[in-house]
């Protein structure tokens, strides 16, 4: 969650499930489409029961912002595992890097799907 100066909260979002990870932000990628007015970065967050969410987050909270009329938070793709999950993910480039209690790293990428 995103603190301002004066600890108020800006944004929470229910995955339905427990997390015993930290979550990931995508510092190397930047979302920026016809859909939204404001550049969004990706978080990833995992669940402790096999979850992985990614979410696309509007960072910027200013005025501009709020009156845009945008989400600040939406959800972008989500997959269960077939193991838990008590490690963090790490998000390279859409890429995403999990330990699982399947006994697997597993690597996903992201991919923009074309509709056909």
């Amino acid at each position: 969650m995103f603190w301002q100066e004066n600890g108020k909260l800006l944004w929470k979002h229910s995955v339905e499930d427990p997390i015993t990870a930290s979550a990931y932000i995508d510092e190397s990628l930047l979302l920026s489409c016809d859909d939204h007015t404001l550049p969004r970065r990706f978080i990833c967050v995992c669940t402790s029961s096999g979850g992985i969410r990614v979410l696309q987050v509007n960072l910027d909270h200013n005025e501009a912002a709020k009156q845009s009329g945008e989400d600040v938070i939406q959800e972008f793709a989500k997959l269960d595992l077939e193991g838990d999950i008590f490690s963090s993910p790490v998000m390279i480039g859409g890429t995403i890097f999990v330990g699982c209690r399947d006994d697997y790293v597993h690597c996903l990428k992201l991919e923009r799907q074309i509709p056909t």
